[in-house]
């Protein structure tokens, strides 16, 4: 008998988005808020250097490379 193949929310490639690391190290960079007291969460898609609409790269955000503007507090 054939093996039944598993259904997408079978398989172990799906992923729960609330334990992806983002941002990682905008956590210790100083301009990680846009100047405002909204938004000081260092896992926002802005920061000083994008401000919104503009947004950090996607390299960035996921931690596969370093940003171009960081600078340690």
């Amino acid at each position: 008998m054939a093996e039944k193949s598993k259904r997408w929310y079978e398989d172990d490639s799906a992923t729960d988005n609330g334990k992806l690391v983002i941002c990682e190290q905008c956590k210790t960079c100083v301009l990680r808020d846009n100047g405002d007291i909204w938004s000081n969460d260092y896992r926002k898609a802005s920061c000083q250097m994008y401000p919104y609409p503009e947004h950090k790269p996607e390299m960035v955000v996921r931690g596969e490379e370093e940003c171009d503007y960081y600078e340690e507090e």
